[in-house]
């Protein structure tokens, strides 16, 4: 079991989101990715069933560079959280079918809690 945690560079709540996995899922592998290249290089190798991919874009852009490398997410599970509610972003954002899928201004919290729910149930 591990997570993929992507975020940019200049992305705070990456960083809260990060510390909070790291308290509240000690026990899970965490790999941390602040470019598309270094993600989509990782996915490259096999991954397990159980693997989670809990994605911040920050703009539609980098909602489009993630769509571009949709298909190394073939047997990982995605929690995506993008930056808008406009119906634009959120059509995209199915496209990477996600198990779950929320705007950033959500509670962080709460991603911890679908993430404990989604490793629990493996």
């Amino acid at each position: 079991m591990k997570i993929f945690l992507y975020f940019g560079a200049s992305d705070r709540s990456g960083l809260i989101l990060e510390k909070l996995i790291k308290t509240h899922l000690p026990e899970v592998e965490m790999a941390v990715y602040r470019t598309i290249d270094n993600l989509a290089q990782s996915l490259r190798h096999p991954t397990e069933n159980s693997d989670v991919a809990v994605l911040l874009v920050s703009n539609q852009e980098d909602l489009k560079n993630i769509l571009s490398i949709a298909h190394l997410f073939q047997n990982i599970r995605i929690i995506l959280l993008v930056p808008s509610k406009e119906a634009e972003i959120v059509a995209l954002a199915h496209r990477l079918r996600p198990r779950f899928l929320t705007d950033i201004n959500t509670d962080l919290a709460e991603i911890t809690a679908v993430l404990k729910k989604m490793f629990k149930d493996q």
